[in-house]
């Protein structure tokens, strides 16, 4: 017993070691293996749309086809059948339209102008038009007349929408037609009435319709066509200055759709038109646009009517306060646009004099009032040499001033009335916010003022200036002394004379005549 009471803790400690060494292999063992994720787990290894509970990623848009893409929103190849090719309109080709239509709008606009393509094999078309079925082409023509198609309850129900349009656009440069099918036009368009307009859309190409006695007809569908006036029309609120627009490729559509003012993010169509103004006054200097005849700068018209003057190029003129550089994030507008960043400039500009208030109502009399000046936002793609230089000089603390100071001169088109709050309107009985035009413009003009003289030059003009007048004055005052002594010498001597004369004459002594006596005969 004595043997084993000695013995006891040696094996007591030996068996602990075992077990532990036991453990090491296993858990070593366990590391070597591969792993096997559990249903609740997240391997590390797995790639995320793998991974248990996530649904798996969809293709992106950019790496399949209209086809693919048609597929995956339940458009397969037994409904794209109803579009036979020569045939006439029939309820069938209609009901696969209308949910093209549909899908259409689901997907952005400008994934449809990337898919786009520039050459329109017209006669291969006509030929074999399977192979290009839902590809979409880029087309260009003038617009000859709309329909409004209005849809059966039953099928309206289905695809959420109870009327879309065929709009008949005659192809440029060709004697064809396509047959525009589409759920949105211009709004200064009127249905059923005879038009001229020139337009540019990306179409999905459909089927080849019946043969014209000029032509033959293409049907394609789009979520939007794009106006591009050339030609002034008062009557519908049309100027040169869209015109000026709409050859650079701006859709004038597309101000009809825009808010009279907003405090969020440009989303939608007031995006797409903001990037197709800033592409097309990218390239364009201030003097090209001067040409244009710009309108003088009211801000109190803007803020009553800002959809009267959407679109309307002016000349803004004021005092640089801040620049800020906005980075473009989606590669889409990077790719279509052709930028990847643009720069905000935040200014005050000259109400001539006057006095505008903003108020929230006709009774608001507590409203602020702003006097002298008033602030504007101007989106420019480019900046000159010497702003960026004044920027950089103001961000690295080189000036003694917070805010930048510039003089500078913009030729900008009018986009939107912008809110947002500033401590100058609100006070803390209610919130109100600030209304301020928002420009899209192009590159700014630095109005440089008189460079600063030295000093020590002007003291040394002053002086010599003042020794001028010193001078002069000492020389007049030696004439008119000169004079004075001249005078007073010489016209002493003449009435010196002139008083002997006179004297001689009244005192002098009587000459007495004595006369001989004259011998009598």
């Amino acid at each position: 017993s004595n043997w084993w009471r000695a013995l006891a803790p040696w094996c007591t400690c030996l068996l602990v070691t075992g077990i532990l060494l036991a453990n090491t292999d296993a858990v070593q063992s366990r590391q070597q293996q591969p792993a096997k994720s559990s249903p609740d787990s997240d391997s590390p290894g797995e790639l995320p749309w793998k991974k248990s509970g996530r649904s798996p990623r969809p293709p992106s848009r950019a790496e399949v086809t209209p086809r693919q893409l048609l597929k995956i929103y339940g458009l397969d190849d037994s409904h794209l059948s109803f579009l036979g090719d020569g045939d006439a309109w029939s309820p069938e080709a209609e009901d696969t339209t209308t949910k093209i239509l549909l899908n259409l709008e689901k997907d952005n606009l400008q994934i449809l102008d990337r898919w786009s393509q520039e050459t329109v094999p017209w006669q291969e078309m006509i030929k074999e038009p399977a192979p290009y079925r839902l590809q979409v082409f880029r087309l260009r023509g003038r617009v000859r007349k709309i329909e409004k198609v209005t849809l059966v309850k039953e099928a309206a129900e289905l695809v959420q929408f109870d009327h879309y349009y065929r709009v008949h656009l005659h192809v440029t440069g060709t004697p064809h037609t396509a047959i525009i099918f589409t759920r949105r036009y211009p709004e200064a368009w009127k249905p059923g009435q005879s038009l001229d307009e020139r337009v540019e859309l990306s179409g999905l190409f459909l089927k080849v319709g019946p043969a014209g006695q000029q032509g033959q007809e293409f049907w394609f569908a789009t979520p939007r066509i794009a106006w591009l006036p050339d030609q002034a029309i008062p009557s519908e609120g049309i100027t040169q200055h869209h015109v000026l627009l709409a050859n650079r490729g701006v859709d004038i559509g597309l101000f009809s759709r825009i808010t009279r003012q907003t405090r969020r993010e440009f989303i939608g169509d007031e995006r797409e038109c903001f990037f197709q103004l800033l592409k097309a006054v990218a390239d364009s200097a201030g003097a090209s646009l001067s040409g244009a005849n710009p309108r003088p700068l009211e801000i109190a018209g803007l803020l009553r009517k800002p959809r009267e003057f959407q679109g309307q190029l002016f000349t803004i003129e004021g005092t640089a306060r801040r620049i800020t550089r906005i980075v473009v994030e989606d590669p889409e507008i990077q790719q279509r646009f052709g930028l990847d960043h643009y720069y905000q400039v935040d200014m005050f500009v000259s109400l001539g004099g006057k006095s505008v208030q903003i108020k929230r109502h006709s009774k608001d009399q507590d409203a602020p009032v702003f006097e002298n000046r008033y602030p504007v936002n101007i989106c420019v793609r480019n900046l000159p040499p010497a702003l960026k230089e004044m920027n950089r000089e103001l961000a690295a603390g080189n000036q003694d001033q917070d805010l930048l100071r510039a003089n500078v001169r913009i030729q900008g088109f009018f986009f939107k009335l912008w809110s947002y709050q500033t401590e100058f309107v609100s006070d803390e009985q209610q919130e109100r916010t600030q209304l301020s035009p928002v420009f899209i413009a192009s590159t700014p003009e630095v109005i440089l003022s008189e460079e600063p003289r030295n000093p020590y030059l002007s003291s040394l003009f002053a002086a010599i200036f003042i020794l001028a007048l010193v001078v002069i004055w000492f020389f007049l005052w030696k004439n008119n002394r000169a004079d004075q002594e001249f005078s007073q010498t010489t016209l002493k001597r003449h009435q010196e004379a002139d008083a002997m004369e006179s004297l001689g004459e009244l005192t002098g002594p009587a000459q007495e005549t004595e006369a001989e006596p004259t011998p009598s005969p």
